[in-house]
């Protein structure tokens, strides 16, 4: 015992509770109001029990009060009967551990979150701020314990302690709704704690376009759902957005033409873009385009079914792919590239081997290529011209004949 001090019982304002040892704790309501708790374990069940307020109950009284309890119960006795002790409290249900509170919080969302996203939710946790404060009640965790955790992580990887942080912020939520805690140290007050670091953005992990062929290879004849190889063969030929490729439906292409037109409210720029589609490209649509029936008889998969409506790519159980699904294709087969960085990949060959125009390049992207370049490009937006180079491309990597 002895962590506190009669002048810090004084001064103390922030609300929370303070350990003292022998499960005493001073207790700062949101109020300010300030009392003793102690917590004990009496037939094998944890309980808080209340001693008191400060303005009655001095720091030593509840320092003797405390030992005394814990002297009874170790000699099997229950000093909390009636005539022993100030009338406790309501019991509690014993405090979680930060672990089990995080697993409770993995578990309360892993419908809503899907399995892949709850996962990497609760990874993170385990990797960053289980090896510290995993073992710990999740009633006493401080501020300060968070800002020690974050502070180095922010150093290293910026975008990592902001996703740690969001994670921390869940769990804490989750105590303080179930009564576990009165306070969130995971609030807005966290970040005046946290070393501040200039933000340095990553760059999306990219491959030399030469090994990009041998990547759509190995994603098609790995472990990967049919339909999300295709999603990513079709996302590098026609160097999209993961977002765009997720969100397309039928209702966006001219098959005729052979051109995908994807509107203003899905484009990072706001404005319409026309994609031309190369005969590869044009290809995986027509395998997207046909599926099993489910209700045929057991030969059903060779009885396929035209859809001609909703997303081009989504799941068996009809939904679009999930937010993460061509990221985690990356990482599971090792690709060494995030599906974003295929557009790099793409603007270097255009330039070195192609040798397309700056303009062009940049249309292809779907890039904002500047006022005066806009007023002259904007009419046509070179969809012929891209569409020399999308062909080239999609021949570049997969040089079979159409």
């Amino acid at each position: 015992m002895g962590k506190l001090t009669a002048k810090m019982v004084t001064q103390l304002s922030e609300p929370g509770r303070y350990g003292d040892g022998n499960g005493l704790y001073l207790v700062v309501s949101p109020a300010g109001s300030k009392s003793w708790i102690q917590r004990v374990q009496i037939g094998g069940k944890r309980t808080d029990r209340g001693l008191g307020g400060v303005a009655k109950v001095s720091l030593g009284q509840a320092r003797k009060i405390a030992t005394a309890n814990l002297a009874a119960i170790q000699n099997g006795k229950n000093p909390f009967e009636a005539g022993h002790a100030p009338a406790p409290v309501k019991e509690t249900p014993a405090i979680p551990t930060f672990a089990d509170a995080a697993r409770a919080v993995y578990a309360l969302n892993l419908e809503e979150w899907g399995a892949a996203t709850a996962k990497r939710w609760l990874r993170r946790l385990e990797i960053h701020a289980f090896p510290t404060l995993g073992n710990r009640d999740v009633a006493e965790i401080t501020r300060a314990d968070l800002a020690d955790l974050l502070t180095p992580l922010r150093t290293e990887n910026h975008e990592t302690a902001r996703k740690v942080r969001q994670a921390l912020a869940k769990v804490f939520r989750w105590a303080r709704a179930h009564d576990y805690r009165i306070d969130d140290p995971a609030d807005d007050a966290l970040g005046e704690l946290v070393k501040k670091v200039k933000h340095v953005p990553e760059h999306h992990r990219t491959l030399p376009y030469c090994e990009v062929g041998e990547a759509i290879r190995k994603v098609q004849f790995g472990y990967a759902l049919r339909v999300t190889g295709l999603a990513f063969e079709f996302l590098i030929l026609t160097a999209a957005r993961t977002s765009e490729i997720r969100g397309m439906v039928w209702a966006e292409v001219d098959l005729e033409n052979a051109i995908w037109e994807i509107p203003a409210d899905r484009m990072k720029a706001k404005r319409s873009h026309r994609v031309p589609l190369s005969n590869q490209a044009m290809v995986i649509l027509r395998q997207v385009r046909h599926i099993p029936d489910p209700d045929a008889a057991d030969d059903s998969i060779f009885q396929l079914v035209e859809v001609t409506d909703g997303h081009v790519f989504r799941m068996p159980t009809g939904k679009p792919l999930s937010e993460n699904s061509l990221l985690d294709r990356c990482e599971k087969d090792r690709i060494g590239a995030t599906p974003h960085g295929f557009r790099t990949s793409f603007r270097g060959w255009a330039k070195a081997e192609y040798g397309a125009r700056f303009e062009a390049i940049e249309l292809a992207l779907a890039h904002s290529i500047g006022t005066s370049v806009t007023q002259a490009y904007d009419r046509e937006d070179l969809l012929e011209e891209r569409r020399e180079i999308m062909q080239a491309w999609a021949s570049f990597l997969d040089p079979l004949p159409f």
